[in-house]
């Protein structure tokens, strides 16, 4: 895969397959898609199974080829994959798959995308219970300060989209308080672009939009290769 650069606006997900030249994006496969998906081998993708799509008889094939596909270097991460206590799946069996998505995450060194909802300090218990030590991004974050500092203190990150350009929600005002080397950005799958999520966040943050850049993309080196530059 290609590997972003300075001038890149990295978009940490996505459900999107297309973007400008100027953006590097990780595009998100559904495990149970991934067969069939048209791969290019210059993008990078994660591939994982969602909380949504957790069925008894899925867990098992759709692990199975998350562990293959992590083994690609296209593959940068793990997910999304996580908790969601607003939906009718059992919780225990999207624990069951969730878990083992991370364990897979670990065994190979490869960051995990997480989707949570109403699910935060199930999550924290489940990092601490395994000592899990691999990265996690939360995407579309939208937990309140308190828990996002938690989560900071357990190597994550928080990764904001279209909820830092809505003045109804929390979203702007807790960004202003984190920590720019624990964030990154995102499009999901609105119809926002990446630039226009980079200049809200350079106008929450006070400072000029190659700053916000340059700090995601030392984050990215710092969660993806240990700080490396790539």
């Amino acid at each position: 895969m290609n590997f972003p650069e300075k001038t890149s606006f990295i978009n940490i997900h996505t459900h999107k397959t297309f973007y400008s030249e100027s953006e590097f994006a990780l595009l998100n496969i559904f495990a149970q898609e991934y067969k069939t998906y048209k791969i290019n081998c210059g993008y990078a993708y994660s591939v994982g199974l969602h909380p949504w799509h957790v069925k008894k008889d899925l867990i098992k094939p759709a692990l199975d080829e998350i562990e293959h596909a992590a083994k690609e270097s296209f593959v940068a991460a793990i997910g999304e994959t996580g908790l969601d206590r607003a939906i009718e799946i059992e919780l225990r069996l999207q624990e069951e798959a969730f878990i083992a998505q991370l364990e897979i995450a670990e065994k190979l060194r490869k960051p995990v995308l997480l989707h949570a909802v109403r699910s935060y300090s199930d999550m924290i218990a489940i990092r601490k219970k395994n000592r899990f030590t691999t990265p996690w991004i939360f995407h579309g974050y939208t937990g309140n300060l308190i828990i996002a500092k938690q989560l900071i203190d357990l190597n994550c990150y928080l990764s904001f989209g279209k909820f830092l350009l809505n003045s109804k929600s929390n979203v702007p005002d807790l960004f202003i308080e984190l920590p720019k080397e624990h964030i990154f950005l995102e499009i999901d799958d609105s119809n926002l672009t990446i630039q226009e999520v980079y200049r809200q966040a350079s106008f929450l943050k006070a400072c000029d939009i190659r700053e916000i850049q340059a700090t995601i993309l030392n984050n990215f080196n710092r969660c993806f290769f240990n700080g490396k530059n790539r």
